[in-house]
């Protein structure tokens, strides 16, 4: 089954491609397993509340999206006289990411950078439609090597991905869903920023 391909044969205009794909994004959020959520949560505050660095890794749009979480983490949780939330997106350095991509290959862009800024005890938080991105797969794998939490979100099956991490987030999805799955992605990081930053006692309005 390729659910956006059926949705566009079965919808006679764009209003009721719009209203499918609004009804489909809400299935996929309400289908999330709640307590592997719960958990990320629990374990993305404990790091913060320990100073520990969040690392993010996600190719293409996953990787805006997780420059967008950087951006909620770094700025919208800064709250004065408050310990900072330290959060790297392991893409938004393009001179770092070209260089290791065309020196030792795109499956270490992420490595590379890991073995260079992270330590043990600092979390790994990757997102991958597929789940089976080399490059996701290969820092997953150094990062337990090294003592680093893994957190893998991941759409379709999962792929590889899901199974490697201590806590593994599905967004179940046919294979032509990156469009909904990525939507998915973003409104999970911005429902545990605003919900950290009030937790820390920031308001979310200037």
């Amino acid at each position: 089954m390729y659910f956006m391909k059926e949705l566009f044969q079965s919808s006679p205009h764009f209003s009721s491609y719009y209203a499918g794909y609004c009804e489909r994004l809400c299935q996929l959020l309400h289908c999330l397993n709640r307590e592997i959520l719960m958990k990320i949560v629990d374990e993305i505050w404990n790091k913060i509340s320990e100073g520990e660095t969040l690392f993010l890794a996600g190719n293409g749009g996953s990787s805006t999206v997780l420059s967008h979480w950087v951006n909620d983490l770094v700025v919208g949780n800064y709250i004065t006289n408050c310990a900072p939330i330290r959060a790297i997106n392991l893409s938004d350095n393009q001179a770092v990411v070209t260089a290791l991509g065309n020196d030792e290959g795109y499956e270490n862009v992420f490595v590379g950078q890991l073995r260079a800024l992270a330590k043990k005890g600092d979390l790994f938080i990757v997102m991958s439609v597929s789940g089976n991105s080399p490059n996701i797969i290969k820092a997953v794998e150094w990062s337990k090597e090294h003592g680093i939490v893994t957190v893998g979100i991941a759409g379709c099956n999962g792929g590889k991905l899901l199974s490697m991490c201590d806590y593994g987030l599905l967004v179940e999805s046919t294979k032509d869903e990156y469009g909904p799955v990525e939507d998915v992605f973003c409104i999970i990081t911005h429902i545990i920023s605003t919900y950290l930053a009030q937790k820390r006692g920031k308001n979310l309005y200037h």
